[in-house]
């Protein structure tokens, strides 16, 4: 992220930390306010006006360390979208939903009314066509049942490796980093960008269940041992 450059704390934070909600940088949320209701760069982040990759790059501070504690960070996540969508720069899909189109949701079979992404906007950035990662997506319950099926398989599809067998055991696994406040809830540890119960923090569940969860109650859970795929809209 080159505009990090010359920061002190974002310039040190890493690509493991973004996807881990443990680079710092601090959510969009205050006191419990709906998101309309939010004052400064929070609540432009959110009405998505005008740009709210670049609020996220710019206006969100660190509040703590970078890789010293967890919490969720939405802008976090957004500077993982723009970091990821750099790295495909001058590829032949050079963004997220291309990538995503291409090389997961048409091999499933994944209808394209059957799924969106980043509040079907794109913000164009340095070049770049960045979407919203943090929020922002709709996928029928078939179609999220196909992404567990998928990860569940190790990236394989009928006869197919889509995904790098050894990636998807790494995104599902504990990714080494602090875990969040469990005080007063059963929080579960952090892959990248999926939830883990590696050390089974979710009681009664296999410890080798990963999930995805949204808003809403929103959860799609996958329970290798018991070849068993979730979902809950």
């Amino acid at each position: 992220i080159p505009r990090w450059k010359s920061d002190p704390q974002k310039s040190r934070i890493t690509i493991r930390q973004l996807a881990t909600h443990t680079s710092g940088i601090a959510d969009a949320e205050q006191d419990d306010l709906p998101h309309d209701r939010l004052p400064g760069w929070k609540g432009a982040f959110w009405t998505r006006k005008p740009d709210p990759i670049s609020i996220a790059l710019d206006q969100a501070p660190v509040i703590f360390e970078p890789g010293t504690g967890n919490e969720y960070s939405n802008p976090g996540m957004a500077a993982l979208a723009y970091a990821v969508t750099s790295s495909l720069r001058g590829a032949p899909e050079s963004d997220i939903l291309t990538v995503l189109q291409r090389r997961i949701l048409e091999p499933t079979g994944i209808a394209e009314a059957d799924w969106r992404i980043g509040y079907g906007e794109r913000y164009d950035l340095d070049g770049l066509k960045v979407y919203a990662n943090w929020g922002g997506a709709a996928f029928t319950p078939r179609a999220t049942a196909r992404i567990g099926q998928l990860m569940l398989q190790k990236g394989a599809w009928e006869g197919r490796q889509l995904l790098k067998r050894e990636w998807v055991e790494a995104v599902t696994s504990y990714a080494g980093m602090p875990k969040p406040d469990r005080t007063l809830d059963p929080a579960p540890a952090s892959g990248l960008c999926w939830y883990t119960n590696y050390d089974c923090g979710w009681s009664g569940i296999p410890h080798d269940a990963f999930a995805g969860a949204g808003a809403s109650q929103q959860a799609l859970l996958v329970v290798p041992s018991l070849s068993l795929v979730v979902v809950r809209n």
